[in-house]
């Protein structure tokens, strides 16, 4: 993954992994940096978003956490998993 990085650091899916392995040390900060770096190369990824949501919401940001999750959902629009996560955001006794 690293390696990958050096030699194109817009790679959505190492971007991706680091931002994953972020997020599991609690550094949401460096996790939503490489996820928006993602998003910025390729919009469409879907993970990007849906992972920065999360880690967003580890900083209580709720309002950009619904934001990029409603943005995972444009991608994939039938995902329950996305749309229940997003939801859970809306009333929390989900």
């Amino acid at each position: 993954m690293l390696q990958m990085l050096k030699e194109d650091p817009t790679n959505p899916g190492s971007l991706i992994l680091r931002g994953t392995a972020y997020a599991l040390q609690r550094e949401p900060e460096a996790a939503i940096a490489d996820f928006t770096k993602t998003i910025q190369s390729k919009p469409s990824a879907v993970e990007a978003w849906r992972r920065r949501g999360r880690a967003q919401a580890t900083l209580r940001k709720f309002i950009e956490t619904i934001e990029d999750l409603t943005a995972a959902l444009g991608f994939e629009p039938d995902s329950a998993d996305i749309l229940h996560e997003r939801d859970s955001f809306f009333n929390p006794s989900l």
